[in-house]
């Protein structure tokens, strides 16, 4: 597609031959001889030559336009399966809104920059070269004035560069700064009323949007003033042209057929040269986004896991001396050694920051043991496909994520195409049986992060949805935070008659569960005893 956009490209820009060819035969030779039939046939081929010029642009900017499409589709799922690569340590430190702005606001610049480049510049490069050629074939002396424009353009493009990117990085740091603020101000919308601070923050978000709207402006009337610059350059360098090329006919030195087609061939080539100039902007804009996009999709590092088994079920899992840190000589798990069969309930208990969830993530293979072993089934974890791992697995985390939507989407998410009934088993497991009560039930809005539900309806509607995966290995990260005795209860006794025999790993602070489990082991120091 791109070539035949190329190719395209190239038959419109030598249309203008035919073109030049048949204006000086129509004023030196049809005009002269009062040729009536000879004009109306030159005119019609010069209608012709034009439509097709004009079927070939339209063509050229449609293709453009579906090749600038695909690009961009596979520049977003390249950088959204590339997030996927990206191990846990990068996100916990990532600024998720400058990579939300990175994924969304640069790649809509490189998308502008693909049209600009494929539908307007290289077409306008091409017809410009074309007519140049045109011009210097004509009159070498006078289509050398043109020639001088283009160091003239290229010393005051590089002499205002440094502006130019300068303003482009303020204006995306404004919208990045609008963005986040926006998003804060629609997730802490309780905060800010507990507060009675809705004037406050309301100034503060309109200080951002006002900013957004002053360095928008900045940025376009620089882009303006280097256009009206660079525009008036070209357009002294044709008028001087036009000037000689008069001068020449008055002379005797150029018949009225050739200097009318030099004419015509140099209004084209000045507005071949706009073209050029106004794709500027789009094409600067779109190199400083593809840089950054680059430099994402360049990050060296990866998940602590590149195995390729497939894992059909998990029966067992063993952590042989296990040790951690985030930091060197920062220890936060040390020496553990644990084995969890299918069918058990093991609960981990201790005090909070005394380093369960690290233990979670390292079941989980978000992270690798610095030292000691991990092994899945008798085999090491760097053997297993860690996605297969996981899809053999189902964790309820400390603070489990809803998302704005229905009943039915947050508990299949993430799952082939599912029953109701399926979804209504799992949720009698959880025991979730509130969501009958619902006035939708399965298609009732639960609003964000669940803000529609109480904390223990949240709670059991994150555990419907890892039960409905039917998993080998259960993890609770404090599943009874938002429980009272009773609900303890009916939760355990569901895990007990699960009809899949999942191993459970409890993972808690709270004693009650103790007595639920075949066996409890406590966290201390980074050691289980």
């Amino acid at each position: 597609m791109v070539s035949a956009t190329v190719v395209a490209g190239s038959a419109q820009a030598f249309l203008y031959v035919p073109t030049a060819r048949l204006l000086s035969r129509i004023f030196d030779v049809i005009l002269p001889a009062r040729d009536v039939s000879a004009l109306w046939l030159a005119a019609a081929e010069l209608l012709a030559l034009q439509l097709a010029g004009l079927l070939l642009v339209w063509w050229i900017q449609t293709a453009a336009l579906k090749i600038g499409q695909e690009v961009l589709l596979e520049l977003r799922l390249r950088c959204q399966r590339h997030l996927y690569l990206l191990p846990r340590d990068f996100h916990t430190a990532a600024d998720a809104e400058e990579l939300h702005v990175t994924m969304v606001y640069e790649t809509n610049w490189i998308d502008h920059m693909n049209q600009a480049l494929t539908s307007r510049l290289l077409p306008a490069v091409l017809s410009a070269t074309v007519l140049f050629a045109i011009l210097f074939a004509t009159e070498p002396r006078y289509a050398l004035l043109l020639g001088i424009s283009a160091p003239l353009l290229f010393t005051a493009n590089r002499l205002m560069v440094r502006n130019a990117w300068f303003r482009q990085e303020r204006l995306r740091q404004a919208f990045e700064a609008f963005s986040r603020g926006v998003r804060f101000a629609i997730t802490a919308l309780d905060l800010t009323r507990s507060q009675a601070a809705e004037d406050w923050e309301l100034a503060r978000q309109t200080a951002n949007a006002e900013n957004l709207r002053r360095v928008s402006l900045d940025l376009a009337g620089f882009d303006a003033l280097q256009q009206l610059l660079q525009t008036a350059l070209l357009l002294s360098g044709t008028l001087a042209v036009l000037l000689a090329g008069g001068w020449a006919a008055a002379e005797g030195r150029a018949t009225r057929g050739e200097i009318m087609a030099f004419y015509v061939i140099a209004a084209l080539f000045a507005t071949q040269s706009r073209t050029i100039v106004e794709s500027v902007p789009a094409m600067r804009m779109g190199m400083r986004a593809f840089r950054r996009i680059a430099g994402l999709l360049a990050t060296p590092d990866r998940e602590p896991y590149s195995g390729t088994a497939v894992l059909d079920t998990l029966e067992e899992l063993r952590l042989e001396n296990v040790g951690f840190s985030y930091r060197p000589g920062h220890s936060v798990i040390e020496d553990v050694s644990l084995v969890v069969r299918r069918g058990e309930t093991v609960a981990i208990i201790g005090a909070n920051g005394g380093g369960k969830s690290t233990l979670l993530f390292l079941i989980a293979g978000y992270y690798a043991p610095l030292r000691g072993s991990m092994l899945v089934n008798g085999l090491p974890f760097s053997h297993w496909n860690p996605r297969g791992v996981r899809a053999r697995m189902a964790i309820v985390p400390q603070n489990p994520f809803l998302f704005p939507g229905t009943v039915r989407e947050n508990v299949a998410y993430g799952m082939a195409p599912v029953s109701d009934a399926a979804v209504w088993e799992a949720l009698r497991q959880a025991g979730a049986d509130f969501v009958s009560q619902l006035p939708e039930t399965l298609d009732s809005l639960i609003g964000e992060q669940g803000a529609l539900l109480s904390g223990g309806q949240r709670q059991r509607l994150v555990i419907a949805r890892a039960l409905l995966r039917q998993p080998d290995l259960l993890i609770l990260d404090e599943p009874t935070n938002h429980l009272d005795d009773h609900g303890i209860e009916v939760l355990m006794e569901s895990l007990r008659n699960l009809p899949f025999h999942p191993a459970v790993i409890l993972i808690s602070h709270e004693p009650r569960v103790l007595r639920h489990v075949s066996r409890a082991l406590r966290l201390t120091g980074g050691r289980l005893s």
